[in-house]
């Protein structure tokens, strides 16, 4: 921050105090939208992990089963939850990261000027390492969960220049001896991605979730932070000193993500009430805001128009001191923020996931086995009809094996029959077990996940890995159609934030070599000068990428057709071709069978020794040595 903007927040001022009354307004206005969908989205969590509440008469047997006078309490077996749902969302999922995270590099790079064909190779590059480092893997997967269970999913972008201390050689420049060295240097400068908890994302209620990253005027995520962390990052906040008190009455998070493991929905979730004065936990606002700098007396200085909107980065330490305040001004012109809302309706403010369409199925499912369940429990444990004054009751209700049952004297000579019978009893539940399947089969039309998608193999016999993959590929054209929105619709903004956050803040003497596929390929040198240029990315077509014995049938078969053909050889490498096709098909230690090249007086020694004969004296040519081998 420059002196103009930590004079604008200097604590108590007018401006400070307007500008927090502002932003505390627009926090409270998402709030109380969001807030709506806690709701629903809490039974969602509850039906993904086939939570069944404990009664309170299960929790006193806890505590009294101890009391060896009570060891006959027999307690009550809960009800079971199908993980329908469960099921259903991870296959979903699968199928998605499969699609987008199965290739390499994640992002396509395209460009329709000729001349930025090899600038559009090198961000590609560039994209695909910052993507490794950033460990896109796990967060974009979690991203695909939520927008699946939430029906909303949300990245948060940002770019980071990363210093830690490390341990290099140097030489000594009296002794001339190699010493180690330990001190400060760049390790990473690119892009950054996190996952925004829905429970605590608050845009701007006025424009389509969908849309909120480019038609917004704010948008505000929250964290909970150490103060001791906060410290860390002194160069950028300011004023952490004058933070007051605890946060705001409440919990972290509403989410009951982790009830049934009996865990907090988020690491640093606590009991306000149990904490003293001094809480080691701060509550940070963080978000990007449009604001007219005149309207709020603001002065950007020279070049800039204070009379129109421009972007601010502003964070709020516990609701009452702004601690950072920052022009915001990407070559993107969006918030940072990735919207994921994959069955998004029209332009609607919120949208169901799929768990809300599974919700009732799931249910369904669940009391057909529950039901018949408790009715063949009744089946098992028999009912009778008896007169206590002729049988020793306590003999019936015993619960030993091969129990004797004494008469009493008055039924001496009493025919059994009329005064002991069975009630004869119908299981009228024998078919829910095949309803529980049609019931199944309704909600895997719905979200388009078949036995195949699943991995099961249908019935019908054997099938060949051929016919079990052109199965899977027309089932799964609906999850490819899924998969073309969710990368047109969200992904795409991705790579475009990512590409021009690298050309906009790398630094200039930024320089760094990539090693090709193959590993000895000649390195490829990227800077900020050969990423520059306007790129477009290509929407994924959302098909499964093929596996890899698909392809070593097909390069098996094209290394045939090479060796085979005299015109192809004399084009392509066969010698990598065949390498390619054997570590494709798992002998990735193949090089170390290469014969090494021989000098020219190691072939004349062989020739000398008679280990090596001339090609063309074979052919019927001359036996000149210069003609080759």
């Amino acid at each position: 921050m420059n002196k103009n903007e930590l004079d604008f927040i200097r604590p108590n001022s007018d401006s400070h105090n307007k500008l927090l009354t502002r932003v505390k307004a627009q926090i409270n206005e998402s709030y109380r939208k969001m807030s709506q969908f806690y709701g629903r989205w809490n039974m969602r969590e509850l039906q993904y992990q086939a939570y069944v509440p404990i009664q309170e008469w299960e929790k006193v047997y806890n505590d009294v089963c101890k009391d060896k006078t009570l060891t006959n309490v027999k307690k009550q077996e809960a009800n079971i939850i199908v993980p329908y749902a469960f099921s259903t969302i991870r296959t979903i999922v699968t199928y998605l990261a499969a699609v987008f995270l199965g290739r390499s590099p994640i992002f396509t790079v395209g460009t329709n000027n000729a001349a930025l064909l090899e600038n559009a190779k090198s961000m590609e590059k560039l994209l695909q390492y910052n993507a490794e480092h950033n460990r896109l893997v796990k967060e974009l997967t979690q991203w695909l969960y939520n927008g699946e269970i939430y029906g909303l999913g949300i990245l948060k972008t940002g770019f980071v220049t990363e210093s830690a201390l490390r341990t290099s050689w140097v030489q000594d420049p009296i002794t001339h001896q190699p010493l180690r060295k330990r001190e400060a240097s760049i390790v990473y400068q690119g892009n950054t991605v996190e996952n925004i908890d829905p429970f605590l994302f608050f845009p701007d209620p006025r424009v389509p979730l969908l849309n909120v990253a480019k038609e917004g005027e704010f948008v505000y995520w929250r964290s909970f932070e150490g103060k001791f962390s906060l410290q860390k990052e002194k160069d950028t906040y300011a004023y952490l000193d004058e933070v007051k008190g605890m946060p705001p009455a409440g919990n972290t998070s509403a989410s009951l993500r982790n009830i049934r493991a009996n865990g907090d929905s988020l690491s640093s979730q606590y009991d306000y009430a149990s904490i003293e004065k001094g809480s080691p936990w701060v509550q940070i606002d963080e978000g990007t805001v449009e604001l007219i700098p005149s309207e709020i007396g603001y002065n950007l200085g020279e070049g800039f128009d204070n009379d129109k909107p421009h972007k601010f980065l502003i964070t709020v330490a516990n609701l009452n001191q702004i601690i950072r305040f920052e022009h915001y001004s990407p070559d993107h012109q969006q918030h940072p923020v990735v919207i994921n809302e994959p069955y998004a309706i029209g332009n609607g403010f919120g949208n169901c996931g799929i768990s809300d369409y599974l919700s009732p199925f799931q249910e369904t499912i669940s009391w057909f086995l529950n039901s018949h369940i408790f009715n063949v429990k009744g089946v098992v444990n028999n009912s009778f009809l008896y007169d206590p004054s002729m049988i020793e009751e306590k003999d019936l209700k015993s619960d030993k094996a091969g129990k004797l049952i004494r008469i009493k004297p008055k039924a001496f000579g009493v025919d059994p029959s009329l005064y002991f019978k069975q009630i004869a009893l119908t299981d009228v539940t024998s078919g829910h077990v095949g309803d529980m399947q049609n019931i199944m089969r309704i909600g895997n039309d719905i979200s388009a996940v078949s036995e195949n998608i699943r991995g099961m193999q249908d019935s019908g016999g054997r099938k060949t890995a051929t016919e079990i993959r052109a199965s899977i590929e027309a089932a799964s054209s609906r999850l490819a159609s899924h998969a073309q929105f969710i990368s047109g619709a969200s992904l795409c903004n991705l790579g475009l934030q990512w590409s021009l956050n690298l050309q906009q803040y790398l630094s200039d003497d930024f320089q760094i070599d990539v090693l090709g596929t193959q590993g000895a390929d000649k390195p490829v040198t990227i800077t900020t000068r050969n990423i520059a240029g306007d790129f477009y990315f290509p929407i994924h077509d959302g098909t499964l990428p093929m596996d890899k014995v698909a392809l070593f049938d097909i390069w098996q078969q094209a290394l045939t057709f090479v060796a085979s053909n005299q015109a192809l050889m004399s084009q392509y490498d066969l010698g990598r071709i065949f390498e390619f096709v054997a570590k494709l098909g798992g002998a990735e230690n193949i090089d170390q069978f290469r014969l090494q090249a021989q000098s020219p007086e190691a072939i004349s020694a062989g020739v000398q020794a008679g280990n090596l004969v001339p090609i063309n004296s074979i052919l019927g040519g001359t036996n000149d040595m210069s003609a080759g081998f």
